[in-house]
């Protein structure tokens, strides 16, 4: 059937009807309208788009225009459009990065350093949240992968003195150093980074937190200086705090599961309250208690005996972004090289995030060299110079 201009037209810019309700509207009419509107969301698309179509978009639409709202929903169009209720869409990663955290008990030795990077690309990891690394100062090393020789960049932040105590970092691989936008050493027991994104930029803390043994002013100022560290990220950057708490969270319950997964482990301690009340105030979720493993997946610690074990280590994430968590779990089988068995698990989540590569910026040409006079004199100059040397026979 061939359908003027004129009609969609007024279909586009004539009265809007509910689709769902109205009965006068036959087959045909109804087939139309959902066209009509089809080829207006795709137009809103293109960056040609007339102006008046670009108006259109803020009119509401009609209830029952299915076609229409999958459109909109397949092109991530609800904030664009007015459909009567506001939605907040997450775009969904094509991509995705692993993201862990490990307390090393110590990075200072090269050995341990290989041991590290050799188990990231074992186990496939892009970025590395470390704790107790047990250097002082800040600053970064570059480490070559003994076996790979991809190269390995590790940022750490740890006290100022001698003492070789706490000490916080990041390993990353050159994938997420590339879209690195700037890293923060807050002390020795927290540091910051932030990397280029997509949808949206990646903001990760890693930490480190005072035992159950410290005491409550050392406690107080960790959490302080967490909380301003997290108030100071922007709203819409992908959050994720990550590294050994020594906090047992326990599973959750009506007051926490919208932070808590039913897989959490022991009975919460003061500490584990301190970090459910960080969460809370921060809208995240524990990634590693919501998915359901082997009690030996769940697990992050055991002592020297192997009596006590308990899950200390965690990996948290805005909830608003809880979705794009495929996976999250500990790894027994992780290695850091020391001679003794090692009493802290590698924990990872897989994430759907994309990393943007942060591209340098290229320097231009200096039009005002061009325009000095005693420049272009100059230049002059050594042109006719040429033409002064005598040839050669």
């Amino acid at each position: 059937m061939l359908v003027s201009l004129q009609k969609i037209q007024a279909l586009l810019f004539g009265p809007l009807v509910d689709l769902s309700t109205t009965t006068y509207c036959d087959v045909r009419q109804r087939q139309l309208v959902y066209l009509a509107r089809y080829m207006l969301v795709m137009n809103l698309l293109m960056k040609d788009c007339p102006l008046y179509l670009k108006l259109l978009v803020h009119l509401p639409l009609v209830k029952g225009d299915a076609t229409l709202n999958m459109a909109a929903k397949s092109k991530n169009l609800f904030n664009a459009i007015n459909l009567g209720k506001p939605t907040t869409v997450i775009k969904q990663a094509k991509s995705r990065i692993n993201v862990g955290c490990w307390n090393v008990r110590s990075a200072k030795q090269e050995a341990t350093q290989a041991f590290l990077v050799h188990e990231m690309e074992k186990y496939n990891i892009d970025i590395l949240c470390i704790s107790e690394t047990r250097i002082s100062g800040s600053g970064s090393i570059v480490i070559t992968a003994p076996e790979t020789l991809h190269q390995f960049h590790f940022f750490y932040s740890g006290i100022e003195d001698n003492s070789g105590l706490h000490g916080v970092g990041f390993i990353m691989n050159q994938r997420t150093r590339n879209a690195l936008l700037e890293r923060e050493p807050v002390s020795s027991r927290l540091a910051r980074i932030r990397l280029k994104g997509n949808p949206a930029n990646v903001s990760i803390i890693s930490t480190y937190a005072p035992t159950r043994d410290a005491t409550e002013t050392t406690k107080d100022d960790f959490y302080g200086e967490l909380q301003q560290s997290s108030s100071s990220i922007a709203a819409r950057d992908y959050l994720i705090a990550a590294g050994d708490f020594n906090a047992r969270v326990g599973p959750s319950d009506q007051t926490t599961r919208q932070i808590l997964g039913k897989f959490g482990q022991g009975h919460r301690c003061e500490n584990g309250q301190r970090l459910v009340n960080y969460a809370l105030m921060n809208h995240l979720v524990i990634t590693n208690t919501i998915f359901q493993h082997k009690l030996s997946h769940l697990l992050t610690w055991h002592s020297n005996d192997g009596v006590t074990k308990a899950q200390i280590d965690f990996i948290l994430v805005r909830q608003r972004w809880r979705s794009s968590v495929q996976d999250s779990r500990s790894y027994n089988g992780a290695d850091t090289g020391s001679q003794s068995e090692p009493d802290y698990r590698l924990v990872a989540a897989k994430i759907l995030l994309r990393l943007a590569i942060r591209r340098k910026n290229k320097s231009k040409v200096g039009f005002d060299i061009v325009r000095d006079i005693a420049m272009e004199t100059h230049w002059v100059k050594n042109c006719f110079l040429v033409l002064l040397v005598p040839k050669k026979l």
